[in-house]
């Protein structure tokens, strides 16, 4: 099985694509009523405590550590910029305590200020303030939700969607949450990606509702499957489950050819109280409440956080915890790489680092697996990380963007070690570098080879690859390279 990118570019697969998941301050920079709920004491997810401390020790090896202390959660929303995942909005009827969704939408801004990106493979989506999602870049498989199947470089909204609250776009699908805590999905569903109970290899551009899945708080789309998590903290599934991905058993899977698919949306069995869920290329990173990081998939890299089947392709499927992290506050799920962020705003990196994704010297530049957490020493202050294919983008505090690893389209942002990277000549970034010119940045996201940005005033800015379009320049404008970020005109 070859992913779209590895198709388009006849390259052999490694890390597909690493899709985070949107943040959500992009709104609660806007939303002064919600900021005065919240800082009442009033967590929006019903949660009572979140994490305050990463756990993390000074050296590169990640140990368990004692906290005296922990905010409450309506404290840590008080925070200026990045993704809260302790805070999602809580769909009317659903079983977690929080702010009814009218009163929160009665809160939402009526202008075109974005308020959240995804990043793809090789197509994008904005959620803006108002609940209108936009699409832009390919649309080989109906990803953008339009008929007709042509990639755009200029914005467009996504027909028969309101209310949007979050979008995550996969290798060729996209999920799209609606304040009611329904989701909706189009693109392939080659894998059962969609949801639909049923697999086929036909684009389908027309959102249609994944059946069984309410009270949903996020989405997260990985390469070819798709995560929910609801708001009593559970985790459902569906679409690919060759590694695991899934969180169940293959028993239940269909064979399409050499892979394994489960198109109905299941619970992850063993996992509750989540509050965040990260789906990278081929693995799942669920974040509970304790500030535990559980994960589940492919493990050839050591992107779960183990020693357990490195270099092999068997199947974890067994929620586990990732050893030595607690007190956790962010995750991110990249093509072979996965991430954290402790509350001080310590980031450790784990799995493949051959293009210096991991932020670490230690195996840049090789495929030898890295299983333990290890911390990133060249960023510090950091609220929000999200994780590509072989890059990696934090946010910190004061609203910097700082990027590492591969740079061959300018994803990073910078000029650094720009050019094409190839399994014989990589070319490794791993010391974290500040986006120059980009500032008083709210939230992100990576993709396969491009990265978005949503600024404070909403605007959406864009660099990296743009061969169909996905950083919202004309496909005429350079498609190998742009590493300087531009706003979008939307």
């Amino acid at each position: 099985m070859t992913c779209v990118w590895c198709r388009r570019r006849a390259i052999r697969w490694i890390p597909v694509v690493g899709l985070g998941h949107t943040g959500r301050m992009g709104l609660v920079a806007r939303l002064s009523r919600w900021l005065a709920v919240v800082a009442a004491g009033v967590c929006l997810a019903g949660c009572s405590v979140i994490p305050t401390e990463s756990g993390l020790a000074d050296s590169d090896r990640v140990t368990s550590t004692t906290t005296t202390s922990r905010p409450t959660a309506g404290a840590a929303s008080l925070l200026p910029r990045g993704s809260i995942p302790q805070a999602p909005v809580r769909p009317d009827g659903c079983a977690r305590k929080g702010p009814s969704i009218e009163k929160v939408s009665a809160l939402r801004a009526t202008t075109n200020s974005a308020m959240s990106v995804s990043a793809g493979a090789t197509h994008s989506v904005v959620v803006n303030a108002d609940g209108s999602a936009w699409a832009f870049g390919a649309d080989t498989k109906g990803e953008l939700g339009f008929s007709g199947l042509a990639s755009r470089a200029t914005p467009t909204a996504i027909p028969g969607l309101r209310d949007a609250q979050e979008a995550s776009a996969g290798d060729e699908h996209t999920l799209v949450l609606r304040s009611d805590g329904l989701v909706y999905a189009f693109g392939s569903n080659g894998l059962g990606e969609l949801g639909q109970g049923t697999v086929d290899d036909y684009p389908h551009p027309a959102a249609a509702l994944v059946p069984g899945l309410n009270c949903v708080v996020s989405v997260a789309a990985g390469g070819h499957h798709s995560v929910a998590l609801r708001a009593d903290g559970t985790v459902w599934t569906f679409g690919r489950n060759d590694f695991g991905e899934l969180g169940r058993p293959q028993s239940t899977a269909v064979r399409i050819g050499a892979t394994l698919a489960d198109p109905t949306p299941a619970p992850v069995q063993g996992l509750s109280n989540v509050i965040a869920i990260a789906a990278g290329a081929s693995h799942t990173l669920a974040l509970r409440s304790d500030g535990t990081v559980w994960a589940f998939g492919w493990n050839w890299f050591g992107q779960l956080g183990t020693a357990t089947n490195n270099r092999t392709n068997v199947a974890n499927a067994n929620p586990q915890p990732v050893p030595g992290l607690n007190r956790i506050t962010s995750v991110a799920a990249g093509g072979s790489h996965s991430l954290a962020v402790g509350a001080g705003g310590t980031v450790v990196a784990f799995g493949l680092n051959n293009d210096g994704q991991l932020g670490t010297t230690h195996n840049a530049g090789t495929t030898d697996p890295n299983p333990e957490p290890a911390l990133v020493k060249t960023v510090s202050g950091v609220i929000l990380v999200r994780a590509g294919a072989a890059h990696t983008v934090a946010l910190r505090s004061d609203g910097s963007v700082w990027t590492f690893g591969r740079n061959d389209a300018g994803q990073l942002g910078t000029t650094t070690n720009l050019g094409p990277t190839s399994s014989s000549n990589p070319v490794a970034n791993p010391i974290a570098a500040r986006v120059p010119s980009l500032d008083d940045v709210t939230t992100m996201s990576a993709g396969y080879g491009h990265t978005l940005v949503v600024r404070s005033d909403g605007t959406v800015w864009g660099f990296g690859y743009n061969a169909w379009g996905q950083i919202g320049r004309p496909t005429a404008a350079p498609s190998g390279q742009n590493p300087t970020p531009e706003p979008i005109d939307r």
